[in-house]
């Protein structure tokens, strides 16, 4: 797992170990947020390779509040 903040929403990668890019998942944490900036934090992890595909699920969750 691979935790992020990008802009200011947390972010958390879970890659699946078989390598198979469709059994990896993306963990949204922000209370609003866009489809554009999904797209972005997306596009992101993708040109910097957290994700191996653009079309990888992502959850969109609210934040914990500790």
């Amino acid at each position: 797992m691979t935790k992020l903040q990008i802009n200011d929403a947390g972010v958390e990668v879970h890659r699946c170990r078989d390598g198979y890019w469709k059994h990896d998942s993306v963990f949204i944490y922000s209370r609003i947020i866009s489809n554009s900036q999904v797209a972005q934090i997306m596009d992101y992890l993708l040109t910097e390779g957290f994700i191996l595909d653009r079309r990888t699920r992502y959850f969109i969750t609210q934040p914990e509040e500790y």
